[in-house]
């Protein structure tokens, strides 16, 4: 899956580097015929794709590489946070499968939305606005659990649901909602362990 990438502006901590690592090893496994537009800038944009329309690929492009620019710096860090939200806007927004459908095409994009809320949520976290983070992460969650309905193997979204709760344990504990982060906890060890995450709760 083409990467909606989240560039810190410090040095990246143990959290952020897997995060890194777990969006290469999906870009490489996931690279197909289809040419999707490269929000972290490591393939050339395009306007033509199976996923999204001209317009709508030329978009997320331009929004991706306002959110590079912005993010490389702590100083303009939050000025990407808009940008971040109309990327989800878009893809929220378009027709591009289903959250719980099974062709290529649902899982696409799905990944997409995914992603894009993850980064949002992120984002959202790092300069402490933490009851939006919250919001959005748990959107990304529950995205995830139906993800892995809909593929229907245990394993599936493993990686990135543990990267999920470990933020939403982060927004708990600034929260002060210690019962919150012992439910995370618990989705954790299940996921770990080899429970579905479908059976997340």
């Amino acid at each position: 899956m083409d990467s909606i990438g989240l560039v810190h502006p410090t040095d990246p901590s143990p959290l952020s580097r897997k995060h890194a690592a777990e969006d290469q090893q999906d870009t490489v496994q996931r690279q197909d015929n289809d040419t999707l537009p490269s929000p972290s800038g490591r393939r050339p944009s395009v306007t033509q794709t199976a996923l999204f329309s001209p317009e709508i690929a030329t978009q997320l492009t331009v929004l991706t590489q306002h959110v590079r620019k912005l993010q490389s710096g702590p100083e303009t860090f939050a000025q990407s946070i808009p940008y971040l939200a109309k990327i989800v806007s878009l893809l929220e927004n378009q027709p591009v499968g289903t959250t719980t459908g099974q062709t290529d095409r649902d899982r696409k994009g799905r990944d997409w939305l995914i992603k894009a809320y993850l980064d949002l949520g992120s984002a959202r976290l790092y300069i402490d606005d933490t009851i939006k983070a919250e919001h959005d992460l748990k959107i990304c969650l529950d995205l995830l659990r139906k993800a892995s309905v809909a593929q229907d193997k245990n394993y599936a979204y493993k990686d990135r649901t543990l990267v999920v709760t470990k933020l939403l344990k982060e927004c708990y504990e600034k929260l002060g909602r210690q019962e919150m982060m012992q439910q995370m906890e618990r989705i954790e060890e299940k996921v770990r362990i080899g429970s579905s995450v479908a059976d997340m709760s």
